[in-house]
């Protein structure tokens, strides 16, 4: 039960404090909005790392547990209760954002500003980035946790700051999911959940091809031959 409350807790977070930045431009704005987003999501997913990696691994994201239940690093059950706890704390922290904001504030939602399809090929190659670095980290063994947290918060921080203006830079279906929600706008929510997913879990197959058992514990040959 601990690892759930930890994955809700986590995704809540992520969610609160990063779109929290972001609904904060219609009260206080920023020199350079993009930058701030990119500082809160970096900084939220590297303290959720160093407050909740040992007790579930802190993926606080369902493309990563579907990526590592590819990789068969983690079971189904606990994949699935993984990704309901992530969804569910991702439209917590959306709700309680709105009753903290005024209710025409944006709650983070994430658009295709940039176009449909670059918007897709940003989300699928991003969280393909992420997910790729994470397996890398995870198989290395040579890396102390604050590093892992470092290193992935900078990434996620330098993406969403890069994306930011083109897609919204989600690589994270639940963080696109909690807004959607929340302020009933889900007319493009499927590019947030099938593109960070397919990204994800390309990342697993070429890794696996590459490192074989070294990046996977259990590669499912059945996908990558």
């Amino acid at each position: 039960m601990k690892r759930f409350i930890a994955e809700f807790t986590g995704t809540f977070f992520l969610v609160f404090v990063g779109t929290g930045v972001i609904a904060m431009q219609h009260i206080v704005p920023f020199v350079n909005p993009m930058l701030a987003s990119g500082i809160a999501f970096g900084g939220a997913v590297a303290l959720m790392i160093l407050a909740f990696g040992k007790t579930s691994g802190a993926h606080i994201n369902p493309a990563v547990t579907l990526g590592f239940l590819t990789a068969g690093q983690i079971n189904r059950n606990r994949a699935f209760m993984y990704i309901v706890s992530q969804i569910l704390g991702a439209i917590l922290a959306s709700f309680t954002l709105m009753a903290v904001t005024s209710a025409d504030a944006d709650l983070g939602t994430t658009n295709p500003t940039g176009g449909i399809a670059l918007s897709i090929l940003i989300e699928f190659t991003f969280t393909f980035l992420l997910m790729y670095t994470i397996l890398y980290l995870q198989q290395s063994k040579t890396f102390a946790l604050w590093s892992v947290a470092v290193t992935i918060g900078a990434l996620i921080a330098v993406e969403a700051y890069v994306g930011g203006p083109i897609s919204g830079a989600s690589m994270n279906p639940a963080r696109s999911i909690g807004p959607a929600v929340a302020s009933g706008n889900i007319s493009h929510l499927w590019i947030y959940v099938a593109s960070p997913t397919l990204g994800a879990l390309t990342a697993v197959m070429l890794c696996c091809r590459t490192h074989g058992r070294q990046c996977c514990e259990a590669c499912m040959s059945e996908i990558i031959s």
